[in-house]
């Protein structure tokens, strides 16, 4: 299980090979592991005094957990904490038990407003779409989620569709986006920022618009949540599901998918 860290992990507790337990929440461990671990605890300050003394290593792990990172041990933990348990508590994040056994983890978890208002933005192309992220995203957006033309056809799938999928042509791409907040007041005013943005952009009349209704925002999502399982339903006999995760700057973003597309084909 992949954990964000930062913004998530409030503590851990986990038993190493050795049998012993600590709980990063607990007041004392640390000193009880630096105690108990001294091989452990050395070893971590000098991977991270090495991190520290190399630039080309620091500046590397720094850019590959500014756009993500969540494959294998968390090594932004070198840089992120200085006391050995912090950093090995969360260098546990994506070490898939290698380094010691997870018995118990308490997160952060984030709000999830009752003010919501959700919209399907259709443009033309990649790169159309992809320009507008960042105007979306500096507007509050709570979610943006990219969708390909590939992905836009399987609302055929969908009971009722917000769209006809017949209308969705070659190199189409959506933006399913979802603003999020306390009060209607100030949902209100994000989605009036949001349409601003909408008239100055290349937005296709089958784009559907920003809703509060439940029904239609819930039917939106369907189509994002149902890509995994209507791509495996629809797949010929004998190939197989790829699933991925890779991440690039959103200015590279339009080359990457349009490339990848290249790719499957």
């Amino acid at each position: 299980m992949i954990f964000q860290q930062r913004a998530t992990l409030d503590s851990i507790r986990f038993m190493l090979s050795n049998g012993h337990v600590y709980d990063s929440g607990v007041k004392g461990d640390s000193e009880r592991f630096k105690y108990n671990e001294p091989e452990i605890f050395k070893v971590l300050l000098e991977i991270k005094e090495t991190i520290l003394n190399n630039k080309s290593l620091y500046n590397k792990i720094i850019n590959k957990y500014r756009i993500k990172n969540t494959i294998g041990y968390s090594m932004n933990s070198f840089i992120d904490y200085s006391d050995p348990l912090d950093i090995f508590s969360h260098l546990l994040v994506g070490s898939e038990g290698t380094l010691a056994f997870i018995s118990s983890v308490t997160l952060n978890t984030i709000s999830d407003f009752e003010h919501k208002a959700t919209g399907l933005i259709i443009y033309n192309s990649s790169s159309s779409a992809c320009n507008f992220v960042t105007d979306f995203k500096d507007s509050g957006a709570t979610a943006i989620e990219f969708l390909d033309d590939r992905s836009l056809k399987t609302a055929v799938n969908i009971h009722n569709p917000p769209y006809n999928s017949k209308n969705i042509e070659e190199n189409f791409a959506g933006l399913l986006i979802e603003y999020q907040c306390e009060n209607e007041g100030e949902l209100g005013l994000r989605v009036q920022t949001a349409e601003k943005i909408l008239q100055k952009s290349n937005v296709l009349n089958i784009s559907s618009g920003f809703s509060s209704d439940i029904y239609n925002r819930e039917n939106l999502w369907k189509i994002r949540k149902g890509l995994y399982p209507t791509v495996g339903a629809l797949r010929k006999i004998g190939t197989p599901v790829i699933t991925e995760d890779i991440a690039v700057d959103i200015e590279n973003f339009a080359d990457i998918v349009d490339d990848m597309k290249i790719i499957f084909k």
